[in-house]
């Protein structure tokens, strides 16, 4: 059960908090996936990122993670090197079927060698002692669950919306500050990916979706039946991975 703490702030003190709390939402997404930047000068004008809105079922959402999951993960290490807490794969799985958005895609986590859901670390291309963190490889670390956004991420071609629960984990910024790096990737809040929505839909979308009986020449989506496609998906082939 959480327990909610009242606090009394100045007006002023709200919005400097509030003003804080935006801009350190992430906005950059993919980094795990080694995704190279794109150009600032090649952006289109209606590819400029927005900065990050909360989810309208965030609550919802929150809500089943604290009453289903455990908000805890073991620190593990890829082979190139990237750090990250490896997380309960419902955290994508089950997160991912009770959004409600036509169009959206798991986050491509599941290829062999695969991390799933997780919550990123260290980047690969950070320069830290792997040898540090070897005696950490297992250990489980808590964590809160603090919000629920969406986001149009920078630098992540094809990908038109991100969605994501930010992460309260004092012990994860220790872990980093130990390794010689900032407490935070990119000053970011630590967060969790758990849904994606690309420029375009996917051949799962078009296989679930119907003709319109009103013969106006458009069809309708079925988002439940593609979302339960992809995950069926997903899963089998992570039982490979």
């Amino acid at each position: 059960m959480l327990e909610i703490v009242h606090i009394h702030q100045s007006t002023k003190d709200k919005m400097d908090s509030s003003i804080s709390q935006e801009n350190s939402l992430p906005t950059r997404f993919g980094k795990c996936l080694e995704i190279s930047s794109i150009d600032a000068r090649n952006l289109k004008i209606g590819e400029i990122p927005s900065q990050p809105q909360d989810e309208p079922m965030g609550e919802e959402l929150i809500s089943y993670v604290v009453d289903n999951l455990s908000v805890k993960g073991a620190l593990a290490l890829d082979s190139r090197g990237f750090f990250y807490l490896d997380l309960d794969d419902r955290y994508i799985y089950d997160l991912f079927d009770r959004l409600n958005e036509i169009g959206t895609e798991i986050p491509p986590y599941f290829f062999p060698g695969g991390y799933g859901a997780h919550i990123s670390i260290a980047l690969s291309s950070e320069i830290f002692s792997r040898e540090q963190v070897a005696h950490l490889l297992g250990e489980e670390i808590s964590f809160t669950i603090t919000g629920c956004y969406f986001v149009k991420p920078e630098g992540w071609e094809g990908i038109k919306r991100v969605w994501f629960l930010t992460v309260d984990a004092p012990e994860l910024s220790n872990i980093r500050i130990d390794l010689g790096l900032s407490p935070k990737i990119h000053n970011h809040e630590f967060h969790i990916t758990f849904a994606i929505e690309k420029e375009f839909l996917s051949l799962d979308d078009f296989l679930s979706a119907k003709e319109d009986k009103a013969g106006k020449g458009f069809i309708e989506i079925n988002s439940k039946a593609a979302r339960q496609r992809k995950i069926r998906h997903m899963q089998r082939l992570s039982d490979y991975c």
